[in-house]
Order: structure tokens, then C-alpha cells, then sequence
């Protein structure tokens, strides 16, 4: 006896044919949400990283810091819509330096006695620089030290009476990869006090 053609017939394909896009389509949406959601964990972890890492060394250094050039800061405190966007200051050379005065500390930059050190925006990036005088307009920056990428406002406060430094960072990192187009830190904020004699 011969047996009956156990085939599909076209609407059972069809419908297995559905089903299968239907669940292709699900994982393919499921896998593009979860590697947005990574891209925008990552910018997140990334745009934070390179805020928190100028700004902690900007602050370290500014602890060593003695004179800061209050021309070009805004002397009064934290405002949100205020605030120099450069800061000038010197750090200690060490004590009893050649070239400088005798038997005291010796201010200036990494290099040069009464040198500046600048922290400012150059484009998209916070830079340290170096130079031999506080209001020197830096137009050169090859040998300036990138502090942080994608910086999207920097703002100094230096208020005289207390000796503090008041710095606002925001970093923001545009991408079309990513969910809303761009991932920010806000602004983040730190305050160093110098501890150094004026």
C-alpha cells in the first residue's frame, strides 16, 4: 500500500514562514535595544570618566597652587551663569630654586621660575597649558596636555577672600549611535582651596 504525500501545504508554510519573521523581527529589535542601551552605558561611563579625571587633577594641582591670576577669573562666588572661562595660576617649584629669591618657595609652572600654568578649552578639549606670563594668549597648542575630551563648557569662580577655586566641567559626547544623539555629564563641580601662603 502506498502512502499519502505528507508534504506542507501552502497555507502551513505560510504561516511558518510568518511565524519565523515575526520572531526574527522580535530578536533583531531585541538585540538593537540592547546594543543601543550598551553604547549609551558606555558613552555615559566615558563622558564621566573624562570629567572626573581633569577635574580631579586640576584639583590636586591647584592644592599646590599659590598665585592665581584674578584678571582674567570672576572675583565673586559660584554662580551658575558667571565664571572666567580660563584659569592662570603657579605652583611651587620647590624651595630655594636657582634663579629664584633665596631661601624661599619658588613659583612658576612644570618648566619656567614665575612661568603660568593655563587650564582653558581648545575646541572640544580642556588643555593645560604652559607659558611665561598669565595673560599670554596660547595659540600654539602642541605641547599643551589634553586634560579631557569632548568639553563642552568650562567655567572658573576664584573667590579671594577664602582662597578658592570653584571649577564647573560638562562634558558632552554627540554620536548618531546613540538613543537621544548625545550623552552628558550635566555640569559637575569641585572646589579646591589653596593651601599655599599668598
Amino acid at each position: 500500500m502506498k502512502r499519502p504525500w505528507t508534504g506542507f501545504s501552502l497555507i502551513e508554510l505560510l504561516i511558518v514562514v510568518g511565524v519565523l519573521g515575526i520572531v526574527t523581527g522580535a530578536l533583531a529589535l531585541l538585540f538593537t535595544s540592547g546594543h543601543r542601551s550598551t553604547l549609551s552605558s558606555e558613552a555615559y561611563v566615558h563622558v564621566q570618566q573624562e570629567a572626573r579625571r581633569a577635574l580631579g587633577a586640576m584639583n590636586t594641582e591647584l592644592h599646590k597652587a599659590n598665585n592665581i591670576d584674578t584678571e582674567l577669573t570672576s572675583p565673586g562666588g559660584d554662580t551658575p551663569s558667571g565664571g572666567a572661562t580660563r584659569l592662570n595660576f603657579q605652583i611651587s617649584r620647590g624651595y630655594n630654586v636657582s634663579g629664584c629669591t633665596p631661601n624661599a618657595t619658588c613659583w612658576g609652572n612644570d618648566t619656567t621660575n614665575g612661568g603660568w600654568v593655563h587650564a582653558l578649552r581648545n575646541g572640544t578639549q580642556l588643555v593645560r597649558c604652559e607659558s611665561a606670563a598669565s595673560d599670554t594668549t596660547i595659540t600654539d597648542f602642541s605641547p599643551c596636555r589634553v586634560l579631557a575630551n569632548y568639553a563642552e563648557t568650562f567655567l572658573v569662580d576664584y573667590a579671594s577672600s577664602t582662597r578658592t577655586v570653584t571649577l564647573r566641567l560638562q562634558v558632552k559626547r554627540s554620536s548618531s549611535l546613540l538613543p537621544t544623539g548625545a550623552m552628558d555629564t550635566g555640569t559637575l563641580r569641585t572646589q579646591a582651596r589653596l593651601r599655599n601662603p599668598s
